[in-house]
């Protein structure tokens, strides 16, 4: 099948994940056809040069998660920046973000902000924390929030260690809302 004719051809989907979930999910939507553009400051993304295997410094996960995406450099301290995102989510059907709720709403990536721009943009978001509750605010990986919740506890052979499917499994499941949901826009569009 040729790009052409995959499930998501014709979708743009704007990549602001970072590390492993975020990043990944977008990857995958990337597989099924829609055109993702990632966007990172521009000395790289804190992810970029984790466990370094290249000559330039970029780590395998990276590359992984990377790959089958155009690039864009912002430096989100700068007022024109800020205007480039809002153009970018203008033309956006997708827009992928893990990222706690206070720091997407500061950087205008929450779905008020995104949806006042763009009222038909999917905002694909997750966090280890969700939306509301104590630890809302806070930062974190797959991992910390698999610990905290007991699905470490429940995960893997009784009486052995506890296993973690990890981030990989967050992108994996945060890449299944997009397409449905784009499928639903379409039909209830007429």
């Amino acid at each position: 099948m040729s790009k052409s004719e995959s499930i998501l051809s014709g979708i743009r989907v704007l990549d602001f994940g970072r590390y492993v979930a975020g990043p990944y999910c977008a990857t995958l939507l990337g597989y099924l056809g829609a055109e993702v553009i990632r966007i990172e400051k521009p000395d790289g993304g804190e992810d970029r040069y984790i466990a370094p295997i290249t000559s330039h410094g970029e780590g395998g996960v990276f590359l992984q998660t990377a790959c089958n995406k155009k690039s864009l450099t912002l430096d989100f301290g700068k007022p024109e920046s800020r205007d480039i995102v809002r153009r970018l989510v203008q033309t956006a059907d997708v827009v992928v973000v893990n990222l706690p709720p206070a720091a997407r709403e500061s950087l205008g990536l929450d779905y008020a902000s995104v949806s006042a721009i763009n009222p038909r943009v999917i905002l694909a978001s997750q966090t280890t924390f969700g939306e509301h509750g104590p630890y809302a605010s806070r930062g974190g990986f797959d991992g910390v929030g698999q610990a905290m919740s007991g699905a470490m506890f429940i995960t893997g052979t009784p009486g052995a260690r506890p296993r973690s499917p990890n981030d990989p499994g967050a992108g994996f499941s945060q890449r299944h809302a997009p397409p449905p949901t784009n499928n639903h826009r379409e039909i209830d569009r007429g």
